[in-house]
């Protein structure tokens, strides 16, 4: 997963809940973290990119 490919699936209508949406989000870090040091730059990007998605999901309304 990546995030052309979410951004393909948004553009396609192709997710049928936001928690779906969400889940090609979790499984991007998850596997940014399994793959790479924790000390590199791109689990540090991911750290920082994850924190900043979870702000924004936290100010949608249920």
């Amino acid at each position: 997963m990546d995030l052309s490919t979410i951004e393909e699936r948004l553009d396609s209508d192709l997710y049928a809940a936001p928690k779906d949406l969400v889940a090609d989000l979790k499984l991007i870090f998850s596997n940014c973290r399994q793959y790479n040091d924790a000390t590199t730059v791109y689990t540090k990007c991911a750290v920082r990119l994850e924190k900043f998605m979870w702000s924004l999901i936290k100010e949608i309304p249920e």
